[in-house]
């Protein structure tokens, strides 16, 4: 009620009458999640009135994240500080690159370089282990998934889309970073490796489900015939897959950490997308939030066809943005040392996406579409 009679203020000289409320389940979160649609009626005046009180309707939508119920995935949550980091990245964090983003830029739709939904409201309380976000619900604003069935995005434009707007948002948070002269990790401690943040995946209380994933990839691999190339290599590379996330990184940035087409939301009629459920960020090598994404969201005819063209795109793309940014000021890898963080990154997202639910043929399919252009086996 404190949130409605916030908006009813906003809005006009008035007092709420009446409220209807309906709600329906959102299965596509990680955290607990509903939404929600309510419609309101106030007595008062509007700017467009003769001074007369009048009955204003008034709908709003709203997507609600609670912390999770399930036991186990709660004290994941709650020992990893997943809620609050996604709560804190919409609050501080964006706001801030937002306020940069106009001081270089001018006024511009978010959505258009910070694809991210709207935070209403967040509270959390550290000790009780309890907290709730509210978001605009972005499905009432036209945005869908583009395939309810979890399987891959077919689109070519799409899948382009979502590479530009990726090392869009790669490049202002790393305009950012150099314009401040240090580190997402210092500006933002929560952030910070040294807080435990980071990668979850290869904090020390993680290490048995990373230990049970990469047997059951190895497993799998040498059960399927003419796999044998695939199996030495996996066995080889992926035994000690942390060795990998912390090798020498060329380009370091703010990573989503989860970016498959289950979180990505195009608009029906627009040329735009967000990127939903941000508790997995962190700081990291941007490479691996363009590999994880290409690994689990497209199909092995696209990346056999389009690798190479569309890792220059995402590279074309960040060098371009952060130079308007920045200027000639900006610091930039060059494409073969990108290239290098590009090979780390393929394994790493490989051994997460083999472990995605499925059958045998749909679990190695999107292994053999590495075996073009991306350096696979190196």
């Amino acid at each position: 009620m404190k949130k409605l009679n916030q908006i009813s203020d906003e809005k006009t000289d008035c007092s709420i009458t009446s409220l209807s409320l309906n709600t329906s389940t959102c299965n596509e979160e990680l955290f607990e999640a509903c939404r929600l649609s309510f419609t309101f009626e106030t007595t008062g005046t509007d700017s467009n009135s003769d001074g007369d009180f009048h009955e204003i309707p008034a709908t709003h939508h709203w997507l609600v994240k609670l912390m999770p119920s399930d036991p186990d995935l709660r004290d994941i949550v709650f020992r990893h500080d997943l809620f609050k980091k996604e709560m804190l990245v919409h609050q501080v964090v964006i706001t801030q690159l937002h306020n940069f983003v106009e001081k270089k830029r001018g006024k511009t739709d978010d959505t258009n370089v910070l694809p991210l939904p709207k935070l209403l409201h967040g509270e959390y309380d550290d000790e009780a282990g309890i907290g709730v976000m509210v978001f605009t619900d972005y499905r009432e604003n036209h945005y869908e998934l583009v395939d309810s069935d979890l399987k891959r995005i077919s689109s070519q434009n799409q899948i382009e889309k979502v590479i530009s707007t990726l090392a869009t948002f790669h490049s202002i948070c790393t305009a950012f970073e150099q314009s401040h002269g240090s580190s997402f990790e210092r500006i933002f401690p929560f952030l910070s490796t040294d807080q435990g943040a980071g990668n979850i995946w290869f904090h020390a209380d993680m290490q048995v489900y990373v230990e049970e994933m990469y047997d059951t990839c190895l497993e799998f691999l040498k059960s399927i015939p003419g796999q044998e190339e695939t199996s030495k290599w996996f066995e080889q590379r992926m035994k000690n897959p942390e060795a990998l996330q912390n090798c020498d990184q060329h380009l370091k940035t703010l990573l989503h950490g989860d970016l498959w087409h289950n979180n990505i939301y195009f608009h029906d009629r627009q040329d735009q997308l967000l990127f939903g459920s941000w508790q997995m960020c962190h700081y990291g090598s941007a490479a691996t939030d363009l590999c994880f994404f290409l690994c689990s969201s497209t199909t092995t005819t696209f990346r056999r066809d389009h690798w190479d063209r569309i890792i220059r795109l995402y590279f074309d793309e960040f060098s371009k943005n952060l130079k308007d940014f920045v200027g000639n000021d900006a610091k930039l890898p060059t494409y073969d040392e990108f290239l290098i963080d590009v090979r780390a990154s393929i394994p790493i997202s490989i051994f997460f996406c083999a472990n995605f639910p499925g059958s045998g043929s749909k679990r190695i399919i999107f292994i053999d579409g590495f075996r073009h252009g991306s350096g696979f086996w190196q």
